[in-house]
């Protein structure tokens, strides 16, 4: 007579074939998913990207790449995870008892402690999508005079008429003027 473990692994490994099946197609399934939503960001943010203003075709070119890279990434982070934790509860995975808990309970800390990354980084996403300024723009920033020589996601710098460089963080960004769009009367909002 079999005792319980040897039934449960005997029915467990009857069924393993299939299981692997199953994931594997969970995980194609997704693959493909991800492959989609990243053609629809490509053609939804193409207008935003072909809006540049700048004259500098490699400057557009970066700023398209931040444009696409930022959402592109977020988006199979988010289904390659999921994908993941779908094909372990398909081969039997215990995910209530103790993954998802932990998951949570580290993108809850993930979270707290990167806040202010964060905010820099959506307000620098937001920055570069509204194409507020480019490289090479002259513009004042929080009472910061200069020309912008770098825009990223966590920071702006600028380059002052005297030589010194100041970097801004995006997410202290309130207002910019922008003297080399409009005669230096464009004036836009950055939250």
């Amino acid at each position: 007579m079999e005792n319980a473990p040897q039934v449960f692994t005997r029915a467990w490994l009857a069924t393993m074939p299939d299981k692997l099946f199953y994931a594997l197609c969970v995980l194609v399934t997704f693959y493909l998913l991800s492959w989609l939503v990243n053609l629809w960001l490509r053609v939804a943010l193409r207008p935003a990207i072909q809006a540049s203003k700048h004259p500098d075709p490699t400057v557009r070119a970066g700023r398209g790449r931040l444009l696409l890279r930022t959402p592109m990434t977020v988006n199979k982070a988010v289904l390659y995870t999921i994908a993941v934790l779908v094909a372990l509860r398909i081969l039997g995975a215990d995910l209530y008892g103790v993954m998802l808990p932990v998951l949570f309970a580290g993108f809850a800390m993930a979270m707290v402690a990167s806040r202010g990354i964060l905010r820099d980084a959506v307000r620098g996403y937001v920055l570069v999508l509204h194409d507020v300024y480019g490289v090479g723009d002259d513009v004042n920033i929080g009472g910061e005079r200069g020309t912008v020589t770098k825009v990223g996601l966590l920071n702006t710098q600028l380059r002052a008429p005297d030589g010194t460089e100041a970097t801004l963080a995006n997410g202290g960004i309130e207002s910019v003027v922008n003297h080399s769009r409009g005669g230096g009367s464009d004036q836009a909002s950055a939250a």
